[in-house]
């Protein structure tokens, strides 16, 4: 928020006559006084209330790959819960997937990918199953269009089923969530957030 402040200065005009024993300059008779009004700006911010959600999510995961130039993958995922913001909350819901494929040749990508992140994978994870999230954002909308995905799997036993952890984020609203997964390594893809509903309409990210 901007506000407005204004200040007064009265400067001296006239002839030097001399100086005083400071090296001070000394004004005639002939000075007048010259009132000139500056008014500035000052800016305090404030923080708004962006509000935040939880709740459940269900999808799948697929990826394998030594790097960007040899690497495939996919993730598409439902979730719903509660969205909160300003003292109000709602129930709200979004769809989203995309899928890449990087070899020698040209790569492929849903959607096309325009961060700085290429799409790669290193190692080999998969899943499917229900999870949880939580994101900073208390509407739905925030979390439409591309996003980029991060998606890694570590395993608690010799039969690599573990822990999936993936973080989606676009231009400040990130998504987290977990859910069982199979595997070892790590995918970067863009995903698409294709449909949204409900929520508390309106309300801005952190």
């Amino acid at each position: 928020m901007a506000t407005s402040s204004s200040s007064t200065a009265t400067y001296t005009t006239g002839d030097i006559t001399g100086y005083d024993s400071d090296g001070n300059p000394i004004i005639g008779d002939s000075n007048t006084s010259t009132s000139v009004t500056v008014t500035g700006t000052t800016s305090s911010t404030s923080s708004s209330d962006g509000g935040w959600g939880w709740g459940l999510t269900y999808g799948g995961v697929y990826g394998g790959g030594l790097g960007p130039n040899w690497s495939f993958g996919g993730a598409g995922a439902v979730l719903a819960g509660n969205f909160h913001c300003g003292g109000q909350s709602a129930i709200g819901w979004s769809a989203s997937a995309g899928d890449f494929a990087a070899g020698k040749g040209p790569h492929t990508s849903y959607p096309t990918n325009n961060s700085r992140v290429p799409n790669f994978a290193v190692g080999v994870i998969g899943g499917r199953g229900p999870g949880m999230f939580a994101t900073n954002t208390g509407d739905p909308a925030k979390l439409s269009g591309a996003f980029n995905s991060t998606i890694i799997t570590i395993p608690f036993s010799f039969t690599l089923t573990g822990l999936q952890i993936e973080f989606d984020y676009s231009s400040g609203t990130g998504v987290l969530s977990v859910s069982p997964g199979w595997g070892v390594g790590v995918i970067n893809l863009q995903t698409n957030t294709f449909k949204t509903a409900g929520g508390v309409a309106g309300c801005g990210s952190h």
